[in-house]
């Protein structure tokens, strides 16, 4: 199996809604591996699944807006959870 730049990957225009989504971009605190990849389980054709959270923004932190919970894009098989979603998940 060969291996894949991550990092690199995120780069592709696939990608962009983490850079331009009004909940992502600077909010993002961790991304990270998720899926067969995560777990060691993957083949040559299995996806990337990227799973992280992000900070939500202040205007929902001073309650002018609704808290999002999370941002889930299918084509990439990627979920970003807000970090107060990602909070109550871990307890």
């Amino acid at each position: 199996m060969g291996t894949i730049d991550y990092k690199e990957l995120l780069k592709d225009k696939e990608y962009d809604f983490l850079r331009y989504n009004g909940f992502l971009g600077d909010n993002i605190l961790l991304l990270a591996l998720g899926g067969s990849r995560a777990y060691g389980t993957d083949l040559p054709s299995s996806d990337v699944d990227i799973r992280g959270f992000a900070v939500n923004p202040s205007r929902q932190i001073y309650g002018l807006e609704k808290d999002f919970e999370q941002v889930v894009d299918t084509d990439t098989d990627t979920t970003i959870y807000s970090l107060n979603k990602m909070a109550g998940l871990l307890l």
